[in-house]
């Protein structure tokens, strides 16, 4: 089993972006990271499985830093270029990939119980 090696705390999501060959991670350190899928796809393994958990196949490369939430990332998700993450700081963001800059900030005024 590999390890991912950055976030300083838990990780509470992931995404996969298969077409730009990304994973993103958020954590309770506040931040979202982005790994490079290159090597996994090359070898047409991203997982293996060993009894009843996947893990990776092979060490992913550290991308991208993504900074911005003061408190941690509970979601993150991906579409096309856009990276979105949501936070316990009662916003979410959306990031240009390919750039690390905050596109737009969305602060949540209330929250769906």
């Amino acid at each position: 089993m590999k390890t991912l090696k950055g976030h300083v705390s838990v990780l509470n999501a992931m995404a996969i972006s298969l077409e730009r060959e990304l994973l993103f991670t958020a954590s309770d350190d506040s931040t979202v990271r982005s790994w490079s899928l290159k090597v996994c796809i090359s070898d047409n393994r991203l997982f293996s499985q060993s009894s009843n958990y996947f893990s990776l196949s092979q060490t992913l490369e550290r991308v991208m830093l993504y900074v911005g939430h003061s408190s941690w990332v509970t979601d993150v998700a991906v579409e096309g270029a856009v990276l979105f993450t949501a936070s316990n700081d009662k916003t979410a963001r959306a990031w240009e990939i390919s750039v690390r800059f905050l596109t737009f900030l969305f602060l949540v005024l209330c929250c769906l119980e």
